[in-house]
């Protein structure tokens, strides 16, 4: 991390309070949520407690003028803080956090809250999922069913992402987006599905031997076992200039390549077969997109799971959508801050989070950047 800790990323953000009721310093009510979360507390008043028996140790790192805010306190203020400005201050820490070596890979996608609200009409939020440094740099609100798309712009704004490839699923390949990554000086990786049915065709066509002629391209091959059962994979990228007639070139801003990973697994006695085709701005190799490519599916297993897993996202109820969406940044910022001693430790984001709890000292080492 550079010279601002943790907490001083937050410093400036506004108060929604009335300066005649505020009992407690907002800084410390997050300060207060975050090492709650660090530490394995699930909800508003599993913080309250936490911190009620830490209270001597919390007053180590927050002014605490009144002691600790109840559970009620903790979700009215984040129920009422600004959702733009406290996303801001999370782009800002993140950005610290990020490593740059070459030609970064950002991977996005969405994710439903399932418990949120109720469990009815629940929050989902669309990530920006930095594969190298192995953290969430960005997230906004989005709605289910196809309403990722128009949040995009929203997500990429405040980001940057010069010279770093953007790799989107199926959902979100769309002409828009490929325009904004371009716009932001970026190259995107696209995967094409039936959703985008004349592009998914021409792909297909060429790639089945429908095309007459012949065109030049690259091809990659692996075989791995993993976990008892035997994976197959084969890329093949051809340059997008070759079929300018078939009117691919002129709505997909900057593509320059196609093509497509077929993936067979053979576990036991079943045998299944995906293939994805894709668009893409690079001018790279067949090995090249296969590695990309795959590296985009860490947002699954790497934070969608372990987000659910490690920390109980799912099975969390908070009923303001609000109060959900930064309790689940903050879920992100501790996945973050919890990343350095992962690498150094090697246990699971469970244990480092049990450990925080066990030891107040180890959880402010992590807070600080100092482990």
């Amino acid at each position: 991390m550079d010279d601002l800790n943790f907490m001083d990323y937050f410093s400036d953000l506004p108060d929604p309070r009335i300066d005649r009721r505020k009992k407690h310093k907002l800084v410390d009510i997050i300060g207060i949520t975050v090492v709650g979360v660090l530490s394995g507390c699930e909800c508003w008043g599993e913080i309250e407690l936490y911190a009620r028996e830490k209270e001597t140790d919390f007053k180590t790192l927050f002014e605490l003028p009144n002691g600790i805010p109840s559970h009620d306190t903790l979700e009215r203020v984040f129920s009422r803080l600004s959702g733009n400005s406290f996303q801001r201050c999370f782009y800002n820490w993140a950005n610290s956090l990020r490593k740059k070596s070459g030609k970064e890979l950002i991977a996005i996608d969405g994710k439903s809250l399932n418990g949120s609200n109720g469990g009815k009409d629940n929050l989902s939020l669309l990530h920006a999922w930095s594969v190298e440094s192995g953290i969430v740099i960005g997230a906004v609100e989005c709605n289910k069913g196809g309403g990722e798309v128009p949040q995009i712009p929203a997500l990429l704004k405040d980001l940057d992402i010069k010279n770093c490839i953007v790799t989107v699923d199926a959902g979100n390949a769309r002409s828009s987006v490929a325009k904004e990554i371009r716009s932001k000086d970026a190259d995107y990786i696209m995967i094409v599905k039936k959703n985008e049915k004349s592009l998914h065709r021409k792909i297909s066509n060429i790639f089945s031997g429908h095309f007459p002629d012949k065109f030049e391209s690259t091809e990659e091959e692996a075989t791995e076992l993993n976990r008892g059962r035997i994976e197959f994979r084969k890329c093949v990228v051809a340059g997008a200039a070759q079929f300018n007639h078939l009117d691919i070139l002129s709505k997909w801003p900057g593509i320059k390549s196609i093509g497509y990973v077929e993936h067979i697994r053979a576990d036991k006695n079943k045998i299944s077969l995906n293939v994805r085709f894709f668009i893409s701005s690079l001018d790279e190799t067949a090995l090249q997109h296969q590695q990309y490519i795959r590296e985009h599916w860490q947002i699954e297993n790497k934070l969608h799971w372990v987000i659910d897993v490690a920390f109980g996202e799912d099975a969390n109820r908070v009923k303001n959508k609000t109060a959900a969406k930064h309790l689940a940044l903050i879920r992100r910022m501790a996945m973050g801050l919890l990343k350095k001693a992962k690498e150094k430790e090697k246990y699971s984001y469970k244990a480092l989070r049990k450990r925080c709890g066990w030891s107040f000292e180890y959880c402010k080492q992590v807070l600080l950047g100092e482990i």
